[in-house]
């Protein structure tokens, strides 16, 4: 039994959720991360792509849902990342618009927000589950972040102020 063979067997037991929506034949590599900012601020592509993405599961795109702790699903829609043209991510719905983020669907989704724990992401035979930390509820994290990155920004702010 090889290590990566072993991780996967593990992560799957973590997240027995996973199963619903990757075939574990189908991951060669696992791991967890930490939600960050530059992840909620990806933009979704054109819709135009979503016929393909639907009727050809391709290696080339990324499948990622938005999950509660249970591992069901809070966004009523997929959503899937084009890989090899711009890299951008797109949701499998027409109210989606070129341009929009994570953070905007998050906020279109309302108090159903608040439900979001992960974002799974299976991409090129790698299964990503990101989260925020045990404390946190996705939308908490993302607040949370914010409240950081401004305090940084003040705290540089009164660094250069004090250099006179």
């Amino acid at each position: 039994m090889t290590t990566e063979y072993a991780k996967r067997v593990a992560f799957f037991k973590e997240f027995p959720w996973l199963s619903k929506y990757v075939r574990q034949e189908d991951v060669q590599k696992v791991r967890v991360s930490r939600i960050d900012l530059p992840l909620i601020r990806r933009e979704i592509g054109n819709s135009d792509t979503d016929f393909f993405v639907a009727f050809f599961d391709s290696p080339e795109f990324e499948r990622a849902w938005l999950l509660d702790a249970k591992g069901e699903i809070v966004t009523s829609d997929a959503m899937v990342r084009k890989g090899f043209l711009r890299r951008r991510l797109c949701f499998t719905s027409s109210k989606m618009e070129k341009g929009e983020t994570i953070q905007n669907k998050l906020i279109e989704l309302g108090e159903k927000r608040k439900e979001a724990v992960y974002f799974l992401s299976f991409f090129k035979g790698e299964v990503v589950v990101y989260k925020p930390p045990k404390s946190f509820n996705l939308d908490e994290w993302i607040e949370e972040l914010l409240k950081r990155t401004h305090a940084e920004l003040k705290k540089n702010l009164a660094e250069i102020d004090a250099e006179a």
